[in-house]
């Protein structure tokens, strides 16, 4: 579980073109140290840049799937509306977290994010903090 959650907070560190970018980077780099093993004719160096391509092209993979599951994230958020009369949005998804401010029922929110009963909302003026999931309503 922690891995997931350890994941999710690297893909958020850059935008998804951020990542698309990273990834075009690493692919020519994996191409050019590919194309210098095969040409290369020490056997210390090919060994060298063999696993440097390899290296590059795994982070290019990786990043690719970065970048697509960002933009994903970003196609596919939910809006929602406060059921409960008055809500406490809190810093982290648990009731130890601190209290960052109330919403009221009826305010329009954006879901970015789940974890377990607890979602991370956006509210219209920038603000982000976690609520209970029973208290609001995907729309």
């Amino acid at each position: 579980m922690l891995i997931f959650v350890w994941a999710k907070n690297l893909i958020k560190i850059f935008h998804f073109e951020t990542w698309a970018t990273i990834s075009v980077i690493f692919s020519f780099l994996f191409l050019s140290l590919f194309t210098a093993f095969l040409l290369s004719n020490k056997i210390k160096m090919k060994k060298l840049f063999f696993f440097i391509s390899v290296l590059f092209l795994i982070i290019s993979l990786k990043s690719f799937i970065f970048a697509h599951y960002q933009n994903d994230m970003q196609i596919n958020h939910k809006q929602a509306i406060i059921f409960a009369p008055s809500v406490e949005i809190k810093s982290e998804p648990s009731e130890m977290g601190t209290i960052l401010f109330p919403l009221h029922e009826g305010t329009k929110v954006l879901v970015l994010d789940e974890e377990n009963n607890w979602l991370e909302i956006k509210i219209s003026d920038g603000r982000i903090g976690w609520i209970q999931k029973k208290d609001l309503e995907i729309i």
